[in-house]
């Protein structure tokens, strides 16, 4: 990932955070967010998001269980300042996700968009478990 779109990421992220927050979520660490099948749950990304995981990480070549993010360790996640957009928005306040979380996600979806275009990088939005295995096997995204 370029430098600049690197940083502009991180940028939307930041403000992304700050909104979240702003509505007094509390993450009481059950890791339940990181069992998408408890949730009956597909976690969709963005080739950006991916590539800034990608460039941050180590990724585990194994230990994927289906339905399980690979970096969900124990209670936390492993990879917290570098977690994708669907991991920032879902919080397991109900109220929350009904009232708020879809209007916050379309925003900074939108932005992420852009900033792919902006940096002519590839757009594609699929599961991140299955962009994170694509990657492992083929040694590149798309």
């Amino acid at each position: 990932m370029k430098i600049n779109a690197r940083v502009e990421l991180e940028s939307i992220y930041s403000a992304l955070d700050n909104e979240v927050n702003s509505h007094n979520n509390e993450c009481n660490a059950c890791g339940s967010c990181c069992d998408f099948g408890k949730f009956d749950h597909i976690l969709f990304t963005s080739i950006p998001e991916v590539e800034y995981v990608i460039d941050s990480v180590v990724i585990p070549e194994n230990g994927f269980v289906a339905g399980q993010c690979p970096f969900h360790d124990g209670k936390t996640c492993s990879i917290h300042k570098y977690r994708t957009l669907g991991c920032r928005v879902f919080y397991c306040n109900q109220g929350y996700k009904k009232d708020c979380a879809p209007d916050i996600y379309e925003k900074y979806y939108r932005m992420i968009k852009d900033l792919a275009f902006r940096y002519e990088i590839d757009w594609e939005y699929k599961p991140f478990l299955e962009s994170i295995s694509d990657f492992l096997i083929k040694g590149k995204l798309k």
